[in-house]
């Protein structure tokens, strides 16, 4: 009954292992009483090896297995070696690793008196058992995986198990395949696949597997070296390059890097040369203004700069008119491409009708002395760029005024006329005259009051039968005491003295500037803040702009206003002062003539009396 069990165990065992196992078979009798066999397959799934008795001898029950761990009874008078015991193994190389013998003993039925006679087999392997991987190295893009194959003697193992390591685990599976990465995600890296026939790692080999993506992107301008770069300005016709830098550092997997550029730019292609399979690009930056991405890719990974070729679009600070005068300037900005600033070493290249001086960045002052005329513009660029025009702006001409601190006063002859009127005074109402200026800083003209006359006609006389009363002519005591009368009393009837009259012009002409002179300063100051606004065509001159302040009814109503009041003013002066300055005035100019003849008449023998 024992047999049978045994028997029948070893049947279900043996049953899966036909298909792809080995079994050797020695033979042994009385005169041959071992026996060796030789495994021809390197690897199987299994091995066995059996004993079996020829030329009539029989095998008693006894039997032993003296051979490496791994090697078990598996029925009557054989072994196998299927596993390692404690370990997980998916294949075995018992023809090579291991040395094994089975022993039993053995009779020849129908004799008497004899003895039991021991036997074994011996088996032992043939060939090497050199594993290895396939491929032993593999570069795999980011996104896409690599079949590793587990071989022995350059052929496909029976099956394998795999790991991968840092972070993969325990050996485990049952294939002569793997593919890396497995599912799920990993980051890139460099990584040892490993394979063995046993979860213990017995024949175990690797392989390296680099998981290659693009860690990033770097950029060289005008040469320079590279630097990494995600947003990058670039003034038009740099030389520039991209390279894609791998992580892990090394080799990129075949046919990588790919590179594709997007966005919105004027030339079909901003690629100058190969875009696949390489690490380095050139771009093409002949087009100012022109934005676009570049993006590096290996597998699934990505990595993207953004490329603005910069150009100066515009200018900025200008105003309509400047005037010709050293001190007369203007800082003016370039705008460049939008979002873009001025990318490193790279400088504004001014021109047109101004000077410059201050050039830093984006900005400079411009002069614009010397460049007087209609329709001015300066220009802008950046490199090989076609230069960028300002709008238009007027240069006017310099245009000094001082302004008059007085009036002037002519004084001309004028004769008295009409009856009784022995003297005369009559002054002009002031004329003036303004130079008109430019002010920059309000874009207007304005205008200096620059000439201020008043004309005064006056004169003196002596009326008919009225004779200058001097000492030569008082000849007589009658003389005397009519002149002396006459003076006294200012009468004038025979005799009076011109410069008395004179002295009575002079107060009404002292009148008229004193009353003039701060009633013309108030004329000043209203017309000195009078202005009018530039235009390139009604009010670019002097002259123009002359004629157009002359025309402001606020001007005309200073100069109306200062007339009215010089008339009114004049008006009650001359009553003022004939109420008692100009009979003053006479006096200071006869007393001392009548003091004078007083003392002839004294000298007189007799001396005349009044």
């Amino acid at each position: 009954m024992k047999m049978i069990v045994k028997m029948l165990a070893v049947t279900m065992l043996l049953l899966p292992m036909l298909l792809c196992a080995e079994s050797k078979t020695g033979y042994v009798h009385g005169d041959h009483t071992s026996d060796s066999v030789s495994f021809s397959n390197a690897t199987d799934s299994s091995y066995t090896i059996s004993a079996s008795p020829t030329g009539g001898w029989v095998f008693t029950d006894d039997f032993s297995v003296s051979g490496y761990n791994g090697w078990y009874e598996s029925g009557g008078h054989s072994a196998s070696c299927e596993t390692i015991t404690d370990v997980t193994t998916v294949w075995i190389d018992a023809a090579t690793a291991f040395g094994i013998t089975i022993s039993g003993k053995m009779y020849k039925p129908g004799g008497t008196g004899g003895y039991l006679v021991a036997w074994s087999v011996s088996g032992s392997g043939s060939g090497a058992c050199n594993p290895s991987i396939s491929p032993s190295s593999a570069n795999i893009a980011y996104g896409d995986n690599e079949d590793f194959i587990y071989m022995v003697n350059d052929s496909t193992a029976p099956s394998g198990m795999w790991k991968y390591s840092p972070n993969g685990g325990d050996y485990s599976g049952s294939s002569s395949s793997y593919t890396f990465p497995p599912s799920g995600s990993l980051a890139a890296g460099s990584y040892t696949v490993s394979a063995a026939r046993n979860s213990a790692g017995a024949r175990g080999v690797s392989a390296t597997a680099r998981y290659v993506k693009v860690d990033k992107v770097q950029a060289s301008v005008g040469g320079g070296g590279y630097a990494d770069a995600t947003t990058l300005f670039v003034i038009i016709d740099a030389g520039l390059s991209l390279k894609a830098i791998p992580d892990p550092p090394g080799a990129w997997p075949d046919s990588n890097p790919d590179w594709s550029c997007s966005g919105t730019w004027i030339i079909a292609s901003h690629f100058l040369g190969a875009s696949d399979d390489v690490d380095v690009v050139s771009m093409d930056t002949s087009e100012g203004g022109d934005v676009f991405t570049v993006t590096a890719e290996c597998g699934t990974s990505t990595k993207s700069v953004t490329v603005t070729v910069v150009q100066v679009e515009s200018i900025t600070g200008l105003e309509d008119v400047y005037c010709n005068h050293a001190s007369c300037s203007q800082v003016v900005t370039a705008t460049l491409t939008a979002g873009a600033g001025l990318p490193a070493g790279a400088s504004i290249t001014w021109a047109g009708d101004a000077g410059f001086e201050s050039i830093s960045g984006l900005t400079a002052t411009a002069k614009f002395a010397n460049h007087v005329g209609k329709d001015k513009n300066i220009t802008a660029k950046l490199s090989t760029q076609t230069p960028v025009e300002s709008s238009d702006y007027d240069v006017v001409s310099l245009t000094t005024a001082t302004s008059v601190s007085s009036v002037t006063y002519n004084y001309v002859y004028q004769a008295p006329t009409g009856t009784g009127n022995a003297g005369v005074t009559e002054p002009s109402l002031t004329v003036t005259n303004i130079t008109a200026y430019f002010t920059h800083l309000t874009h207007t003209w304005k205008s200096k009051v620059t000439s201020a006359t008043s004309q005064i006609g006056q004169g003196s006389r002596m009326l008919s039968g009225v004779n200058e009363a001097t000492v030569a002519a008082c000849t007589s005591q009658a003389i005397y005491r009519q002149m002396h009368s006459d003076l006294t009393t200012r009468a004038g009837s025979l005799w009076f003295m011109i410069a008395a009259i004179d002295a009575h012009e002079k107060v009404h002409s002292d009148s008229w500037e004193t009353l003039n002179n701060p009633l013309f300063n108030t004329f000043k100051t209203a017309v000195e803040s009078l202005s009018v606004e530039y235009d390139s065509s009604s009010c670019d001159t002097p002259a123009k702009a002359k004629t157009e302040i002359l025309d402001l009814t606020s001007y005309e109503n200073a100069l109306d206003s200062f007339d009215d009041n010089c008339v009114t003013q004049w008006n009650a002066s001359i009553v003022t002062d004939h109420a008692g300055p100009t009979t003053s005035a006479e006096f200071s100019v006869l007393y001392p003539r009548r003091t004078a003849l007083i003392a002839h008449a004294a000298a007189q023998n007799p001396a005349w009396t009044l």
